[in-house]
């Protein structure tokens, strides 16, 4: 009964733990952002412009490979 008591002792600390740093938990609070970056395509060589907004749970790509955009 010892073992059993000190098992959950332990679970209980070393769950609660790492709870709160857990990556996703759904919340109205959710930050705008918009980041630039640069796709390198290590066949070609050739970089291509990358954007990805996300604005109230929405998500926009925005890429640009030579003379065409893609949007996702």
């Amino acid at each position: 009964m010892n073992r059993m008591i000190i098992f959950l002792v332990i679970a209980l600390a070393t769950g609660t733990a790492h709870a709160s740093g857990h990556p996703f938990f759904p919340n109205t609070n959710v930050p705008d952002y918009t980041a630039k970056l640069v796709v390198r395509d290590t066949l070609d060589g050739k970089d291509n412009w990358r954007v990805v907004q996300h604005h109230n749970g929405w998500t926009h790509v925005e890429e640009t490979q030579g003379d065409e955009t893609h949007i996702w």
